[in-house]
C-alpha cells in the first residue's frame, strides 16, 4: 500500500502509557486511505489476525459502551478489538 503519511503517533503514548521502545518487534501501522488522515501508529508489535467467533468476549470494563472489546482465545491469550475509525475520532488523539 502507498501512502504518503504525514506523521506518525506513538500508539502506546496516545494511551497514556510509556513510550514505545524502537527495536526489530515494532511496527509502523498506515491507515487505510478510506480514513483520508495522513498519519500512521508506531506499536510495539503485531500479532496475527484472528477470528473473533472462535473466542470468549470479556465483560467490559467500563460503563463506557464505546471502549474496546476484549475476547480470550482457547489458549487463554487476551485480544483486545481496536477501532480505528473510533481511535481516529477520539479529541486526545489530535492534542
Amino acid at each position: 500500500m502507498r501512502v504518503n503519511i504525514i506523521s506518525v503517533i506513538d500508539f502506546a503514548r496516545y494511551q497514556g502509557q510509556i513510550l514505545t521502545q524502537i527495536d526489530k518487534e515494532c511496527r509502523i501501522v498506515a491507515f487505510s486511505p478510506k480514513f483520508s488522515f495522513s498519519s500512521s501508529l508506531l506499536v510495539s508489535r503485531v500479532l496475527n489476525l484472528c477470528n473473533v467467533t472462535q473466542m470468549t468476549l470479556q465483560p467490559a470494563e467500563s460503563i463506557d459502551s464505546n471502549s474496546a472489546k476484549s475476547y480470550v482465545d482457547s489458549e487463554s491469550q487476551v485480544w483486545t478489538k481496536l477501532s480505528i475509525a473510533r481511535i481516529l475520532h477520539h479529541a486526545y488523539f489530535y492534542k
